[in-house]
């Protein structure tokens, strides 16, 4: 299965319970590639991503200053798509953009557990470094929800005092689930994994589906 290339470097996991007091993300082994859940939202371009992974899929959403798009890609190969111009095409590199201020975090802190336990920040890129995105500081801040993660970046550039791009977002490592069943595709189009010409999909939910092409899951 074509699963995005950050979550496909992830390891399964589910998240174990702590002590309590002790977030989930300090103690259980919990890294970066632990990711069940990314999403980032740019205030420049209006656009936000987010990424969930499931037992048995990957969801994609994507919303670019109203206009919606969705993914689901099934471990099977099957892609149920809404709103694409170039169907699952469109989808290509929204794991990287999704992910892009994450590895800045990672810059930063060793682990989830670490950046949990911090506040604010400060990097400074360096010439070559494009994950600065042509900044000369970058600041940061990072609020710690006991599995997840919910940061803000702020790009500065030419030594300026107010920042030229913000970024905000969320990162998770939750315990991990099978898709729901009731997840509506009411009007989404199926393109099977046999590569074959995309079809509008008469199914209501995954569940419906499932019982009319008699799939197992």
């Amino acid at each position: 299965m074509m699963l995005p290339l950050a979550l496909m470097a992830s390891v399964w996991c589910v998240s174990v319970p702590a002590h309590a007091g002790v977030p989930v993300l300090c103690g259980n082994g919990i890294s970066w590639a632990s990711a069940t859940f990314v999403s980032m939202y740019s205030e420049e371009s209006k656009t936000s991503m987010r990424i969930q992974r499931y037992t048995n899929a990957v969801r994609i959403d994507i919303d670019s200053a109203g206009a919606e798009k969705s993914l689901i890609e099934l471990e099977k190969g099957e892609q149920f798509y809404r709103g694409a111009v170039h169907g699952p095409k469109d989808f290509m590199f929204a794991d990287l953009a999704a992910s892009a201020p994450v590895h800045i975090l990672q810059k930063k802190f060793a682990t989830p557990c670490d950046a949990f336990l911090a506040s604010a920040f400060q990097l400074t890129p360096g010439k070559d470094d494009g994950w600065g995105r042509g900044a000369d500081r970058v600041t940061g801040t990072v609020e710690g929800e006991r599995d997840s993660l919910r940061y803000t970046l702020d790009f500065y550039a030419n030594g300026v005092r107010q920042p030229e791009k913000r970024v905000v977002g969320k990162w998770a490592a939750t315990a991990i689930n099978a898709i729901p069943l009731e997840t509506d595709i009411r009007g989404w189009v199926l393109q099977r994994g046999d590569g074959n010409t995309p079809e509008k999909m008469a199914s209501t939910t995954i569940q419906e589906w499932y019982e009319l092409r008699g799939n197992t899951r």
